[in-house]
């Protein structure tokens, strides 16, 4: 079965999909965030507090899955603490840049979701493709 469980915030649907015989159960959410320059650009904060809101609510899913754009800058930020996560360092591809605010409240995002960026943690895999996780979460951000 597959049901829209979040379509309350502009640039988020999520959808949650069950198997019939199993009851597992998994969650994916579509974002878009537009850049920081645009009109509609200016509510990152908002937008990440609605996700966490939902994350608190999907406490019970197998797997959640966040896929879309969100223009978020990190430049060499780190994502999460390496001293409590057994999470290899992450390779930044845009070291030269400077963090915007999408950036700053997606870390915020990430710390409190208690998940990490996957990019440049892959092996065999894109440095450039963003993806997060959680142990029992899968954040995919593809821009």
């Amino acid at each position: 079965d597959v049901c829209i469980i979040d379509k309350g915030f502009e640039g988020v649907i999520g959808l949650k999909f069950t198997n019939r015989q199993s009851k597992y159960h998994f969650v994916v959410y579509s974002v878009y965030l537009p850049p920081e320059s645009s009109s509609r650009g200016s509510h990152s904060d908002a937008l990440f507090v609605h996700l966490l809101t939902q994350m608190y609510f999907l406490q019970d899913a197998d797997a959640i899955y966040l896929c879309g754009d969100i223009n978020a800058r990190l430049c060499n930020m780190q994502d999460c603490s390496n001293d409590i996560d057994n999470v290899k360092d992450r390779i930044a591809i845009d070291i030269f840049c400077e963090i915007n605010q999408h950036g700053r409240a997606f870390l915020e995002f990430l710390n409190d979701s208690k998940m990490c960026m996957l990019n440049g943690r892959i092996e065999n895999g894109s440095n450039g493709s963003h993806r997060f996780h959680q142990r029992v979460r899968l954040l995919l951000i593809i821009s």
